[in-house]
């Protein structure tokens, strides 16, 4: 009885059979890696643009109805915008954190003409704030997000600018005061952070 060789994978093919495997598995990682990254850079871009816009549509309609127009104050390092009864208190790039657990207060005064800055920084928890401050007030920043530009300033009788700019990943953001700038720099990916910023014309629709 004669018997017939089996055929078989040699030492050889099944080394180069592994290598090819292993590099798809290495190029799929890569691009699930770069996948990540890029969902990451949108969803923290998406946000940032929502806040950012939610601020602008805001203050925008403070400007257009209200009975007085914008005053700016600060105190101990916090900035206030009061445009009628609504006043926002913030501080410019500060990340909203452990440290800073209010870095963009927006609440309502009870005397619409006289605007009352406070310092943000004096209360960890608002609630135990004096009477000036609003406890029915809500902060408009999500965690790691800081304002880093929040300005009005009057073209003519009627016609104010707004600009508004909001960064989101802490310590990774970097501004330039001197320029005016904001960028994101960071070892781990600029996916990790994000920069919105807007400008916009408002016409009042009640006029002093």
């Amino acid at each position: 009885m004669t018997r017939q060789k089996q055929a078989g994978f040699t030492i050889v093919e099944l080394m180069i059979a592994l290598t090819i495997l292993s590099v798809i598995l290495l190029l799929s990682t890569l691009t699930l890696s770069q996948l990540g990254k890029l969902f990451s850079k949108g969803v923290n871009q998406a946000n940032t643009q929502n806040i950012a816009r939610n601020l602008m549509t805001s203050i925008s309609s403070d400007i257009q109805v209200g009975s007085n127009m914008p005053q700016h104050k600060s105190v101990s390092g916090s900035e206030t915008v009061c445009m009628g009864a609504t006043r926002y208190t913030f501080l410019r790039a500060q990340p909203l954190d452990a440290t800073h657990p209010h870095v963009l207060w927006r609440d309502s005064m009870k005397t619409a003409d006289v605007c009352t800055p406070f310092d943000l920084t004096a209360y960890a928890d608002l609630n135990t704030a004096p009477d000036a401050v609003d406890k029915s007030g809500v902060e408009l920043l999500g965690n790691n997000m800081e304002v880093t530009d929040l300005d009005t300033g009057k073209l003519d009788d009627r016609t104010w600018f707004v600009t508004v700019t909001i960064a989101y990943g802490g310590d990774l953001v970097v501004y330039n005061k001197i320029a005016d700038t904001t960028n994101c720099q960071s070892v781990k990916g600029n996916q990790f952070c994000a920069v919105a910023s807007l400008k916009k014309t408002v016409t009042r629709r009640l006029a002093n």
